[in-house]
């Protein structure tokens, strides 16, 4: 018999495993001696293949951290709130759509797809946050979900869309490259935008106004990050429209050290790109300054 059959933890409510050599049946036996188990960590365990867990009625919290070998996460709870699963570096087949009452889902270094995503989505009526960071294989972000409140996505390198129908999103948090940007009745409290491309040429001037556009009527705070200055010349100033009219605050945060800029002609762009904002600041995350406008 496994010698962890028969423990028995009937009061324990946190359990975290860490650096543990188990296989998938000696965790299944351990987390079922847990009856009353909220909250669950299984970081760098080596031997485990495939975690399933359907029938823990109390489980809240769920992470799992750091296995290469894993093949399958499943997990099914009707009062599990946050899923937080990075690092499975091997292709991982993961299932969460049976946690019904999902609010939080985290998702750092996994072969997901847009497919995956939808599907996952389309099960999740309830979830307010999604953190998708460095997740290599996803191209496309589309979503359509009514309580979705803050999306962020960082580090996803073969991204090149948004479709989001989320119409109570209120924070949305992107850092990359350029991308596409679409989206039906949003009503942005505040947008952050990282955009991490160092060679700037008209081209990508144009995608980026054109982004700016898309916010124009929906996000009361912009933070903007660059690591060029996108200063807009005159020429395409004379062929496009000021991508924000609206009263709005934009933030413009440049990393310097990447170049060297004109703070009057970079004063000079922003206030073309946003000709009527409340205030304006401008930061070089390099250095101690930073200029304030109103």
């Amino acid at each position: 018999d496994s010698p962890t059959r028969n423990v028995t933890l009937s009061s324990l409510r946190e359990l975290g495993l860490f650096k543990c050599a188990a296989n998938d049946e000696a965790i299944r036996d351990i987390v079922a001696g847990c009856p009353l188990i909220e909250r669950l960590k299984i970081i760098d365990c080596r031997g485990l293949k495939s975690l399933e867990f359907l029938n823990l009625g109390k489980l809240s919290k769920f992470m799992v951290r750091n296995e290469d070998r894993l093949a399958r996460v499943s997990i099914c709870g009707p009062n599990v709130r946050l899923v937080d699963i990075s690092s499975l570096h091997a292709p991982c087949g993961i299932n969460v759509a049976l946690c019904k009452n999902l609010k939080e889902l985290k998702l750092f270094k996994l072969s997901i797809t847009n497919e995956w995503l939808c599907n996952q989505f389309s099960e999740l009526p309830f979830l307010e946050y999604l953190e998708i960071f460095r997740c290599m294989k996803i191209r496309s972000i589309k979503i359509s979900s009514p309580y979705l409140k803050k999306l962020l996505v960082r580090f996803c390198n073969k991204l090149y869309e948004f479709k989001l129908d989320t119409p109570n999103l209120s924070v949305f948090d992107y850092e990359g490259d350029m991308v596409s940007f679409s989206s039906n009745a949003l009503a942005l409290s505040e947008t952050s935008l990282c955009l991490d491309s160092i060679n700037v040429d008209n081209q990508w001037l144009v995608k980026f106004i054109e982004l700016l556009a898309k916010l124009n009527h929906c996000s009361n705070v912009l933070n903007l990050e660059c690591y060029a200055a996108a200063i807009i010349p005159r020429e395409l100033r004379e062929i496009l429209s000021s991508p924000l009219t609206y009263e709005n605050h934009v933030c413009f945060i440049i990393n310097s050290e990447y170049n060297t800029f004109s703070l009057a002609k970079l004063l000079d762009s922003l206030l073309w790109i946003s000709p009527h904002a409340e205030t304006l600041s401008i930061k070089c995350n390099d250095c101690d300054h930073e200029f304030c406008f109103q």
